[in-house]
């Protein structure tokens, strides 16, 4: 019976072999529920092949072979014989990632708010063995856990942090995935969300507490630039009145070095002057000159006395200036027989003299 079996195999005698597949070799599909059309993956391998004796794997498929209903083996790609009816290929299983989406569900946050979310899951068949065996359908049993994990991990956190903890809440989910679907043989890839939709109400509250968050930090950003101006205004006329008053302070201590040497300068002149005067006195002829010189002044301050009030007080003896003279040269000769008898006179003592000759002449004028 099995080489008939087999020669009817080889050379295609298909009216005899249906029905002893059919008999010894029923077909497995794979459940049909929530299965997405456009995974074209999964409709081609969501059934059982044939056994034809020479069997093809292609590359990237993973083939479950049963021998009389037991577990026999996994075919890899390549070329493999089988022996027909008593072998047979109940599962097909490809070693690329697939993903698929998950139905779209409505979950109930922290504070008590729905929301309509959907997702894609990405997994891959590590162990055919496990996938064919530990699950019914493992199709099925990843979308609804993907489900039920999504609604227990939504429930952990408030709806004004669902959008910012997007990425944290697609590694939860990942990881309450996979410590169950690793015993199916099957490798949870990542889960990313795709929408979260929320009831028009919430939406609207939302985009106001928006707006109002948004008015908010305008109204700190222009204080706070107002006070940063004020600062750096107040800061400005900080600094301008201190450059002020340290150019002022300069300027005073210069104008007080310039008086100190002015007046450095001028004592030192007249201290020569004093003692170029004294010793003009004491040498030949310049008795007359000073004598010269005592008229001059007489003449000149008793020409002020006009210009400088509406009072004149005219000295008795107007016209006595060689009286005058007289008496200045009197000065003189006593300084001069002082200077015989002390050769060292002094700036000070001659600007006494000077003093005795004009408080006699202002004595004369009163």
């Amino acid at each position: 019976m099995f080489r008939t079996l087999s020669i009817c195999a080889i050379k295609g005698f298909r009216p005899l072999q249906r029905p002893l597949l059919k008999a010894f070799s029923p077909v497995r599909f794979y459940s049909q529920r929530n299965i997405d059309d456009s995974s074209s993956t999964l409709q081609n391998l969501k059934a059982s092949k044939a056994n034809t004796l020479v069997n093809i794997v292609p590359q990237g498929e993973l083939w479950v072979v049963e021998r009389l209903g037991k577990y026999l083996k996994t075919l890899t790609s390549g070329v493999h014989i089988l022996i027909p009816v008593i072998d047979s290929i109940r599962y097909r299983y490809t070693t690329k990632e697939v993903a698929f989406n998950v139905t779209n569900q409505t979950a109930i946050t922290k504070d008590n708010v729905q929301v309509n979310i959907d997702g894609v899951v990405y997994f891959k068949v590590e162990d055919p063995y496990l996938a064919s065996y530990n699950v019914q359908d493992y199709y099925y049993a990843i979308s609804n856990l993907a489900q039920t994990t999504m609604r227990a991990e939504i429930g952990k956190i408030v709806l004004d942090t669902l959008f910012a903890e997007r990425q944290n809440l697609n590694n939860s989910i990942v990881v309450g995935i996979e410590g169950i679907a690793n015993g199916w043989g099957i490798s949870i890839k990542r889960y990313e969300i795709m929408d979260i939709n929320m009831p028009p109400l919430i939406r609207q509250a939302m985009e106001l507490e928006a707006e109002a968050e948004r008015k908010k930090r305008k109204s700190v950003l222009d204080s706070e630039a107002s006070r940063i101006s004020a600062e750096i205004v107040a800061q400005g006329q900080k600094t301008a009145v201190t450059l002020r008053s340290e150019a002022n302070m300069i300027e005073a201590m210069n104008n007080a070095r310039g008086e100190a040497f002015t007046t450095h300068i001028k004592a030192q002149a007249q201290a020569e002057a004093l003692r170029k005067v004294s010793t003009a006195i004491i040498e030949n002829g310049g008795q007359s000159a000073v004598s010269y010189q005592v008229a001059e002044k007489y003449i000149e301050s008793f020409g002020l006395l006009a210009q400088r009030g509406n009072t004149v007080i005219i000295p008795a003896n107007v016209n006595d200036t060689v009286g005058m003279v007289t008496q200045a040269m009197t000065v003189f000769d006593k300084l001069r027989s002082a200077q015989e008898n002390n050769k060292d006179i002094t700036s000070s003592q001659a600007q006494e003299k000077l003093n005795e000759i004009t408080q006699a002449r202002n004595n004369q004028v009163q």
